[in-house]
């Protein structure tokens, strides 16, 4: 199949979340760490924060702002979580959204949680945002971005998502249930580089984790067209053709014709304007992500520079030397055991060795990452966990 004619094959999704990819994944060595675990046994919770809640109150009170946020939905309650659809407006539309916070008085941390994928928060998202409130007593706000799951306008892939966000950041100010004083935000894929464009941009939170998110869209879109030119199973095929197309769609074209489309939606071409963000951001990726390229974080941490870098095996053990496709970029990966989970510096980089895309399956290394992740939000948001290292829990 040529490269145009994989660019014009028919829109859907792009990394699809969790479970859309168990099929594919599990085909593609180093991805099954895909499937979506159950609430007791899930790789993300419980988390170190949270339980129930609804979003009734979401009006902000008198004064207290102009978002009208409003609940969508009755709110449905299960072993303490309230879960409730909300809307808010976004850039002239309205964008739906999912909270979960703990059933008692506030105030709660506030974890926002950008997506992977263009079609919308999945079954998977919801059973993580209750495992985050159920474990850590924190509230989550999840947008669906625009153009998905009901949402008004179209998908744009990291453009038009970012104002969705950073307007549910917004929105989220005039919550009285919010602690103010602690707001973080993690993003998986799409939305890690949704994530990531938020911080350039000014996005005002605490804290921030960014996991086997994009940061290059030209590069991602040179090797979906790469491989599905040389031929795959065919479920893993149609994600790569799906995203290509996806990707062309949102940006107006090829990158050979629209190179400032792809440029306007990589964080990478924006690599300095992190400085903007003066909290803590840990990025995580693994050396067998066949979706997100592990030189995509290096090459990004590399040019923004303050970074701190690990490479660990799936038992969090350093690895010696530099992950592959991480060579030549000067990165200076740490010999000795990290405690980027416990206070390291402000900018950490984690590449763990055998790790896919996924985020949530029951496998060693998944598990780590999110153990990682929770521990990594926990601490910045000032709650109490115990001293620990990248090395996780045995």
């Amino acid at each position: 199949m040529s490269h145009p004619t994989v660019a014009l094959w028919r829109l859907s999704r792009l990394f699809l979340l969790a479970g859309v990819l168990t099929a594919c994944a599990g085909n593609a060595g180093g991805n099954s760490d895909v499937p979506v675990a159950s609430r007791d046994s899930g790789v993300l919770g419980p988390a170190p924060w949270a339980h129930n809640a609804g979003l009734d109150s979401m009006t902000p009170p008198n004064g207290r702002g102009q978002c009208d946020m409003r609940a969508t939905t009755e709110p449905t309650t299960r072993d303490g979580v309230i879960v409730e659809r909300f809307s808010y407006p976004s850039g002239g539309l309205t964008i739906f959204g999912i909270g979960c916070r703990p059933d008692g008085p506030g105030p709660y941390p506030l974890l926002i949680y950008n997506h992977g994928g263009v079609v919308g928060l999945w079954e998977s998202d919801v059973e993580m945002c209750e495992q985050l409130a159920w474990g850590g007593r924190m509230q989550i706000l999840m947008s669906e971005y625009r153009g998905q799951g009901g949402s008004e306008g179209d998908v744009e892939m990291c453009l038009g998502e970012v104002d969705d966000v950073l307007r549910l950041l917004a929105c989220s100010r005039s919550l009285d249930e919010v602690d103010q004083a602690r707001i973080a935000m993690m993003g998986w894929s799409h939305g890690g580089c949704v994530t990531l464009r938020a911080l350039q941009r000014g996005a005002d939170v605490r804290a921030a984790v960014v996991l086997h998110g994009v940061t290059d869209w030209v590069g991602v879109y040179e090797l979906f067209a790469a491989r599905a030119a040389e031929g795959l199973p065919p479920d893993l095929e149609r994600i790569y053709v799906d995203t290509l197309t996806t990707l062309g769609e949102g940006a107006g074209g090829m990158p050979d014709r629209r190179p400032e489309a792809y440029a306007r939606r990589s964080p990478l071409t924006f690599v300095q304007d992190l400085d903007h963000f003066g909290g803590d951001l840990l990025m995580v990726q693994g050396t067998e992500d066949i979706f997100v390229p592990v030189q995509q974080a290096c090459t990004f941490a590399a040019a923004a520079g303050g970074f701190g870098a690990h490479y660990l095996d799936e038992g969090g053990a350093v690895i010696p030397g530099v992950p592959p496709g991480c060579e030549g970029h000067g990165l200076r990966f740490t010999p000795e055991s990290s405690s980027a989970a416990t206070g390291g510096t402000p900018r950490e980089l984690v590449i763990y060795a055998g790790a896919g895309h996924g985020i949530r399956a029951d496998t060693k290394v998944a598990r780590r990452i999110a153990a990682v992740a929770r521990r990594f939000l926990a601490q910045r948001l000032d709650r109490a966990q115990p001293a620990s290292s990248l090395r996780g829990d045995r």
